[in-house]
């Protein structure tokens, strides 16, 4: 019997992860064309359930094959389809402007795992953090963008201010009232 080494194993699950990403992101594609021309917010539902579904298989294909770029975009769209299910955020033109732009940064990544396409991904997953959290919402239209400057990774440490000195006070102080 043959065994294949640890390269050879990750190279042929990402061929196969390459076939199975196509038909998921034409899916994605699909979906979002489909929820945008949907207004019927039963209808929207199901697309929105589906289009969800379909994130999900794909952040967890991307695990199994140790491309966190893509898991990551992909919790971010997962993220934003959870709101959406529970009605929040509402649905926009910026915002599907920028769903659409993670399918194509996801088959820019999968054709080219270059530092340009990385960086679009990470773009893309701080948008995405911005309207779930409402720090940041997308205008709709045209000329649309998002603050040019993505949040820190890691929060500023807060402002640590020291407390008035209290050695001028006299140890035990009691509050007597005066008849």
């Amino acid at each position: 019997m043959l065994m294949m080494n640890e390269e050879e194993l990750l190279r042929k699950l990402r061929d196969a992860f390459k076939s199975e990403s196509e038909e998921r992101l034409a899916n994605l594609s699909a979906g979002l064309l489909e929820l945008e021309k949907t207004s019927a917010p039963d209808q929207q539902h199901s697309v929105i359930e589906t289009i969800f579904r379909e994130a999900h298989s794909l952040k967890g294909a991307a695990r199994a094959v140790n491309l966190a770029e893509i898991e990551t975009l992909c919790q971010a769209v997962e993220g934003i389809f959870a709101e959406l299910k529970r009605g929040e955020p509402l649905l926009s033109p910026g915002l599907f402007d920028s769903l659409h732009d993670a399918v194509e940064a996801i088959k820019n990544f999968l054709a080219d795992q270059s530092p340009e396409n990385k960086g679009k991904i990470a773009e893309l997953v701080c948008e995405f953090e911005e309207v779930r959290t409402g720090s940041g919402s997308k205008k709709s239209g045209p000329g649309a963008e998002y603050p040019s400057t993505p949040p820190p990774l890691v929060p500023s440490p807060p402002n640590l201010v020291p407390s008035p000195p209290t050695s001028h006070l006299p140890k035990n102080r009691r509050f007597h009232r005066k008849p």
